[in-house]
């Protein structure tokens, strides 16, 4: 991803400093920037009480702090049998169970606000999510095959929901969702 970005700058004649760092060091001095940013890396952070910390400390007083997350125990997928619900369920826990942190994005403003950072405000959106987005980016059959391995489900329920969604995609009745939650404060102190 760093190379990707260095070779977008160039494209654009940017000249920008990109760097690999842990979230719990990072390697700036204190106080150095106006704008810190974490998109889609709490809900990996065994930590994010600390990562926060380290966000505030490279962040000068009256700059701002952002960060943004999903809470995957709230993302859904329109099904109404039983049977297809068990399946979704199953795969969920098997999501739930593969992220470290799965409900950051709800937790986001109060950690803002435990931090004591002032002007938070914050943005919840629901995001529909095409079948082939949502295959991809939730990994459904990386998924369905834990789910399968811890006997939650069977190989045959796995099909017969891949099926009806394909389904759904092609009849174009298909509906998903995520939700994703955007938080910004200002460091005061």
């Amino acid at each position: 991803m760093i190379e990707a970005a260095r070779r977008a700058a160039a494209a654009a004649g940017r000249d920008i400093d990109l760097r690999v760092a842990s979230a719990y060091q990072l390697p700036f001095p204190d106080q150095s920037f106006d704008v810190v940013r974490a998109e889609r890396v709490f809900q990996h952070l065994a930590e994010p009480d600390a990562a926060l910390t380290e966000m505030l400390r490279v962040t000068r007083i009256g700059g701002q702090v952002m960060l943004v997350d999903p809470d995957h125990g709230q993302a859904s997928v329109a099904v109404d049998d039983p049977g297809e619900r068990k399946v979704f369920e199953a795969a969920r826990r098997s999501l739930l169970g593969m992220i470290v942190n799965p409900h950051s994005g709800i937790r986001l403003r109060p950690m803002l606000q435990r931090a004591g950072l002032g002007e938070i405000r914050h943005l919840t959106r629901i995001l529909d999510i095409a079948y082939a987005d949502f295959a991809r980016a939730y990994f459904l059959h990386d998924l369905l095959a834990a789910a399968i391995a811890a006997n939650e489900i069977s190989q045959v329920d796995a099909e017969l929901f891949v099926a009806a969604l394909e389904s759904r995609d092609r009849t174009g009745t298909f509906l998903s969702n995520a939700v994703g939650y955007t938080v910004v404060g200002t460091r005061i102190r």
